[in-house]
């Protein structure tokens, strides 16, 4: 990118300048390597000899918190800096993961505070059925036992 400096009457003034910006995030964190070839998730401990496989996972190991990703795609590559627009989708793909984790914790313990009240409410319907005592009729006449193939007729 260039840039023109201009003096106080508007001027262009014989200065160029060149600007540089490359937005990088190479003094936040830890390194992380990402290899998507010999690299595992399960196994993985970020290292250069034992990397992650996705950059998702470089950012679950730091708990989402800012971390330097360099990754590699070919094995026969040295690792780079991972690009920005991959290192936003990485986070980004943290983020939803994290999201979806909270719901389902959420939905587990609302599942679990309604096993809990049916468990106690089942407990309660049984120990109602212990009070029911059962007792023959006396007004009535004694039960006879019967055979199904019996005739009464």
């Amino acid at each position: 990118m260039t840039a023109f400096l201009f003096n106080s009457l508007g001027w262009v003034t014989n200065s160029l300048i060149f600007f540089f910006f490359y937005k990088n995030n190479n003094n936040l964190g830890p390194e992380i390597f990402v290899c998507e070839i010999t690299g595992s998730d399960e196994t993985g401990k970020g290292s250069k000899n034992l990397p992650f496989k996705t950059p998702v996972k470089a950012f679950e190991s730091q708990q989402g918190g800012p971390c330097q990703i360099l990754i590699r795609k070919v094995t026969e590559e040295e690792f780079k800096v991972i690009s920005q627009a991959a290192y936003k989708k990485a986070k980004k793909g943290y983020e939803v993961n994290e999201k979806k984790k909270k719901k389902l914790d959420a939905i587990s313990v609302a599942e679990a505070e309604v096993a809990k009240q049916q468990a106690l409410e089942e407990e309660q319907r049984l120990e109602e059925a212990k009070k029911v005592i059962l007792t023959e009729d006396l007004s009535l006449p004694k039960a006879v036992k019967v055979r199904i193939q019996m005739n009464l007729f």
